[in-house]
């Protein structure tokens, strides 16, 4: 089975959903979230992907982060459904900075942020999950976490392969996930105990001078169509 729980002796394949859900916890406590939202799927549902949401609100809680779950109804697939989870989470949470939910959930997000004035990722911190090839298409590129869908696959059809020919299989096994770091992102560097640069992660290109700077200084810099700022306080100890 493929992320359900469909029986004891009935092996399932899947992501790392725990790790997901902690990858996706620390990137947006790392960009400085202090009140976030994930939109869950049904708990009636028994799928490993649940843990995912387990994971992540743990590490939230551990952080001393305000986390908000918003658990979606059994098979909320159409755009209309989404976009009533989204409109309640807008209206019952107005100062949230961070959000984790799936791709194509995020992608309505960051719709809904442009009509609503919302700017991604300065007001608002997006993380994905599944990585899907419409989180590097949709602008801006989606921050997701991704799963190793090929692995996945071939893992359990040589599972299957194996129980016809009645060989010994693992009951459960989980693929390794990794972080996609898109735009709807960024990060807070703390370089020294007075430096600090805040970027999009969108940003390739970016060329500093500080020698001479005292006191305060803001920074404006563009590349193509993008922007972003950087601080810099008391920047002699750069030299």
């Amino acid at each position: 089975a493929l992320d359900r729980y469909l029986g004891e002796n009935i092996p399932i394949v899947s992501a790392d959903h725990i790790q997901g859900g902690i990858l996706a916890a620390n990137h947006l406590i790392n960009c400085g979230c202090k009140n976030v939202v994930q939109f869950a799927g049904t708990s009636v549902l028994n799928s490993s992907a649940n843990k995912r949401h387990i994971s992540f609100e743990k590490v939230m809680d551990d952080s001393n982060v305000n986390v908000h779950t918003i658990e979606m109804e059994l098979n909320t697939f159409s755009k209309e459904q989404n976009l009533h989870y989204i409109d309640y989470m807008f209206n019952s949470y107005k100062d949230i900075d961070g959000v984790f939910a799936t791709d194509n959930m995020a992608i309505l997000i960051i719709k809904e942020c442009y009509k609503r004035g919302i700017d991604i990722p300065k007001d608002l911190k997006i993380v994905g999950y599944d990585g899907t090839e419409s989180s590097e298409l949709f602008i801006p590129t989606l921050t997701t976490i991704k799963q190793p869908i090929k692995e996945i696959c071939i893992d359990a059809v040589n599972k299957l392969i194996k129980l016809i020919n009645n060989e010994n299989i693992s009951l459960e096994s989980n693929h390794t996930v990794t972080l996609i770091k898109g735009e709807t992102t960024w990060y807070i560097i703390n370089i020294s105990s007075t430096l600090y640069v805040y970027f999009s992660m969108s940003i390739s290109v970016g060329v500093l001078y500080p020698r001479h700077l005292r006191g305060l200084l803001f920074i404006i810099f563009t590349t193509t169509s993008r922007s972003f700022w950087v601080i810099v306080e008391k920047s002699n100890l750069l030299g």
